[in-house]
C-alpha cells in the first residue's frame, strides 16, 4: 500500500522520529489539561525528559508555527513541555545534560 504525504513511511528516519516524539507530547499534553489532574509526583516523573526535550524541540515548533501561520501547530505539546520546564525552575533543579555524541545503545 502506498502511503499519503506527510505519512511516517515517507519521512526520512530523523522526520519521523520528531514527529512521533511531537504526537506523543501533543497527547499527554491534552491529557493532562483536559482529563488528568498532574500532581507533583506525576511531574517529578515526567519533567526530566519532557523539559529536555522541550528545550530542543520547542523553538523548533514555534518556528513552524509561524512560518506556517498556524496558532495551534502543537499546542498541547508547547503546553506540557513548558509545564515541565517551569516546574523544574520553580523546584530549582538544574538542566537535564543533553549528551551529543552519545554512544547509542
Amino acid at each position: 500500500m502506498e502511503g499519503q504525504p506527510g505519512e511516517a513511511e515517507s519521512l526520512s528516519k530523523g522526520h519521523a522520529a520528531v514527529k512521533l516524539t511531537l504526537n506523543c507530547f501533543d497527547y499527554i499534553g491534552f491529557i493532562a489539561q483536559h482529563y488528568w489532574e498532574i500532581e507533583d509526583d506525576s511531574l517529578d516523573w515526567i519533567s526530566p525528559p519532557i523539559a529536555k526535550i522541550w528545550k530542543l524541540l520547542g523553538p523548533y515548533v514555534a518556528h513552524v508555527r509561524t512560518l506556517k501561520g498556524i496558532n495551534d501547530y502543537y499546542v498541547s505539546a508547547d503546553a506540557i513541555g513548558q509545564r515541565c520546564i517551569q516546574w523544574r525552575i520553580d523546584r530549582g533543579l538544574p538542566d537535564e545534560v543533553i549528551i551529543r555524541d552519545a554512544p547509542q545503545v
